[in-house]
């Protein structure tokens, strides 16, 4: 893949850049992706046990319990994987290799400015639907640039979800509508395992058929679909500033070069 001229580009282009690159890179994603989908996998594995082990009262029943443990864990592991494909994904689009182990130590650095900067927009978007519904909605698109601010311009807090206002800023309804355009594509894939499960359970004349297909089919989607969101958003956030600043990406893999020089 050549170099990505970033440049104003219609939303059409940016899924299929996003798509060509995901799919040139597929094993370095796929990687990143199943490093940071363990403790997801972890989860639906013990899930699936549970539900073949126990009777579908039992497992229901102990659903809450097994969620609440493993939210700490789930949360730790998405937060380093966004951090490693945003990471990648900017190397990436300069013509920049970078291996599983690269894109991560380039990630790491940043995890707490993610985490808290994640807590932030959680909370918002949280009190905002509470109003509501419709200024939860209205910040969620505002900010969900923030990972992206975080990681290649070295913000933090309010001022990452401030950088991503700035950014959406007059582009709100496009924004709006890429995050519902590549929600759609990768619920595609989920709403796939659904039928799939629901079919099997149908065909067994039993529930526990379901929960068990669900269980295990859905960290392997998850492990697929999830580098694509990242990938379209962090291509977004590119476009975004050159549309508005003039912006190139070259301005950006210098700082991230530089950070693992001496490893």
């Amino acid at each position: 893949m050549n170099r990505v001229v970033i440049e104003p580009m219609g939303m059409g282009r940016i899924l299929d850049i996003s798509f060509q690159l995901f799919r040139q890179k597929l094993k370095v994603y796929l990687l990143i992706s199943l490093v940071g989908n363990i403790a997801n996998i972890l989860f639906y594995l013990i899930s699936g046990i549970l539900a073949l082990t126990y009777s579908t009262e039992a497992y229901e029943n102990t659903q809450g319990v097994v969620s609440l443990i493993g939210a700490i864990p789930l949360g730790i592991f998405y937060v380093f994987m966004t951090a490693a494909l945003i990471s990648a994904t900017n190397c990436f689009l300069n013509q920049e290799e970078v291996t599983v182990g690269k894109a991560f130590r380039l990630g790491a650095g940043r995890f707490w400015a993610l985490v808290g900067t994640g807590l932030l927009y959680i909370l918002g978007i949280f009190f905002g639907l509470l109003l509501f519904i419709i200024p939860g909605i209205f910040l969620m698109v505002r900010w969900f640039l923030n990972p992206q601010a975080v990681m290649m311009e070295n913000v933090a807090g309010t001022k990452a979800l401030g950088r991503s206002k700035e950014l959406v800023k007059g582009y709100w309804w496009r924004s709006f509508w890429f995050v519902i355009v590549v929600g759609i594509i990768t619920g595609v894939a989920s709403g796939i395992v659904v039928v799939l499960s629901s079919l099997a359970a149908s065909v067994a004349g039993n529930g526990q058929v379901e929960v068990v297909m669900t269980n295990f089919l859905t960290p392997l989607v998850t492990v697929i679909v999830s580098p694509y969101s990242v990938i379209a958003a962090t291509l977004y956030y590119f476009e975004l500033r050159a549309r508005k600043e003039g912006w190139d990406l070259e301005q950006s893999i210098g700082r991230l070069e530089g950070d693992t020089k001496d490893e």
